[in-house]
């Protein structure tokens, strides 16, 4: 009996991870082009960098917070997409506005450290580095290590 030799198969190519198309048409603009484009650093680390789009409104009264405080409730309309232009993969305009509590970690860590330095009726665009958003884990259709950009608008807080 003959034995058939057995197939020989190409090597198998090197492992590649390709990101989603998101992933690529999001690639962040470096902290100095957000910096020429009159945002400011809201960490020492850069990043969470925030630009004032509108500004808010003074306080009432002498006695009161011009930004909300830690622990106030505070509610917020947003919309998120990737950095340079990229698509928007989240936005609760046109829906009920978004409400938290300022340090309970609920949401990702640039809205907290962006929304405390916030006036009432501010409207502001935010970049946050990877570890500000999704960090290492990603979420739903956002890659690991992904930087984000957010427009943030705060209504009010208690």
């Amino acid at each position: 009996q003959t034995r058939a030799s057995p197939r020989r198969l190409p090597p198998r190519p090197p492992h590649r991870r390709t990101p989603p198309d998101s992933y690529l048409q999001g690639m962040a603009p470096a902290v100095d082009e957000y910096l020429a484009k009159g945002f400011k650093k809201l960490t020492d680390d850069g990043g969470v960098l925030k630009k004032v789009e509108e500004e808010g409104e003074e306080a009432e009264y002498e006695d009161d917070d011009e930004t909300p405080p830690p622990g106030a409730m505070v509610s917020i309309h947003f919309t998120g997409s990737f950095p340079g232009g990229g698509a928007v993969f989240e936005t609760s305009e046109g829906k009920a506005p978004t409400s938290f509590t300022l340090g309970e970690k609920r949401v990702v860590p640039g809205w907290e450290v962006a929304v405390a330095t916030m006036k009432k009726n501010e409207k502001c665009t935010v970049y946050l580095a990877s570890a500000y958003g999704y960090g290492k884990t990603g979420n739903k259709g956002i890659a690991p290590d992904q930087p984000l950009e957010f427009e943030l608008h705060l209504i009010e807080w208690i």
